[in-house]
């Protein structure tokens, strides 16, 4: 279990809520998972995810700035976190470009796929 966000970073309002992300890779019924973590909290102030289902710019996210909170083992869920990392590494740059960039990126791959080079 990790705490991300705004909490994590220290710079948590008065209405912020407060994020929580649970690492399960091998749980079989995540959203069985989620309603029964979701039973227990007391606030409507807790914004539980589950890691596994998250897009990988959230999962970054949670990875880069996240705090355990509880964990079986931390050197496992780190070894964990690192296709993760390494996989954000190959697509962060796509995250970073302009709607232009973006435009022209696709713009020149449906040139080179027709056969009309860059």
């Amino acid at each position: 279990m990790l705490l991300y966000g705004s909490w994590a970073r220290g710079d948590a309002g008065p209405d912020s809520d407060i994020d929580l992300c649970l690492v399960a890779p091998e749980a079989e019924d995540r959203a069985g998972l989620w309603r029964e973590f979701v039973s227990h909290l007391r606030s409507e102030k807790y914004d539980l995810r589950i890691f596994e289902i998250l897009p990988l710019h959230i999962k970054m996210a949670v990875i880069e700035e996240g705090s355990v909170l509880w964990s079986r083992d931390v050197l496992e869920l780190y070894e964990y976190f690192y296709p993760f990392r390494r996989e954000w590494d190959d697509q962060k740059h796509r995250h970073d470009l302009s709607p232009g960039e973006m435009r022209e990126l696709i713009a020149a791959a449906r040139r080179a796929r027709a056969g009309g080079g860059p």
